[in-house]
């Protein structure tokens, strides 16, 4: 019996204009009201994603910033894996040289040495992803991309403030010079490094990853790995994908997440996950 479905947002749920279409929400609602858990489980921060929701009055726990940490459906924290703040001065010192715009998702909020650079960037970099600038734009209003409580213009400043560092991110930037630094943090002991969309890079603690967030979570639940389904497509929901057995890759997903995945399910673009929860409740549930 299905009692947990932990769900990917971007490239998953949500459709290309990074909304929840009406057909996922209505399965979300049924899967809900069949007495079984829905839980995001995204590279977001919370601010993010319940926005996403509350139009179809949905709520549920969000696995967020890729398994640092987890809120309720009120926004208060249930569990948080930060960075060494070592890791992150390494990380700081690999990104300024290469002089590649960075994130940091932090307690306090999302910050960034440049705001107007990284707003920039981020704009370039969808683009080469296949968005156009006006809807770009749109989505960094309504889903709060790059809206920064900071800017952080002395690194080593902040860091002496002891901050709690859940995420890093960088994008943009050459390929080549993104290949190179992601070689380099690569050889760092103790992260994890992933990506939602192509040549960006996310960074977090090894253990900070959404399946081990999620495998900590159903432990604390009595919750068994086989009464859990888990939907994504990208490398940042790898883990889930290799630690659960339903675990379902949505057509447009990677094809590392596919080989990864025990099933496969329709496009975003077609409502995967929307096919995915309306099985779970039939009798017998298949996939």
């Amino acid at each position: 019996m299905i009692k947990l479905v932990a769900c990917d947002l971007d490239g998953t749920l949500l459709d290309e204009e990074h909304k929840v279409p009406k057909e996922n929400a209505i399965a979300i609602k049924r899967l809900q009201d069949a007495g079984i858990q829905f839980m995001t489980a995204t590279g977001r921060t919370y601010d993010s994603v319940a926005p996403l929701l509350e139009p179809y009055g949905i709520t549920c726990v969000h696995l967020l910033v890729n398994g640092a940490l987890m809120k309720d459906q009120d926004g208060k924290i249930l569990y948080e894996n930060p960075m060494e703040l070592s890791h992150v001065k390494t990380i700081t010192d690999i990104l300024i040289k290469e002089d590649l715009c960075f994130n940091l998702y932090t307690q306090g909020g999302s910050m960034t040495p440049d705001i107007e650079k990284a707003r920039r960037e981020f704009i370039e970099h969808m683009k080469q992803n296949g968005m156009q600038e006006a809807e770009i734009i749109e989505m960094m209003e309504q889903a709060s991309f790059c809206q920064y409580e900071r800017e952080v213009n002395d690194m080593e400043a902040f860091l002496k403030e002891s901050p709690i560092v859940y995420k890093m991110e960088t994008f943009g930037g050459d390929v080549e010079v993104s290949r190179r630094v992601r070689k380099k943090l690569s050889e760092v002991e103790g992260l994890a490094l992933s990506d939602s969309i192509s040549e960006n890079i996310e960074i977090t603690k090894h253990s900070a990853q959404k399946g081990y967030t999620l495998k900590h979570y159903c432990d604390e639940q009595g919750i068994k790995l086989d009464e859990v389904v888990v939907i994504g497509d990208s490398m940042n929901d790898l883990s889930m994908m290799k630690m659960f057995p339903h675990s379902v890759a949505v057509a447009n997903a990677s094809s590392m997440i596919k080989e990864a995945a025990h099933y496969i399910t329709k496009s975003n673009h077609e409502f995967g996950v929307a096919h995915v929860l309306n099985q779970i409740g039939k009798k017998p549930f298949h996939l």
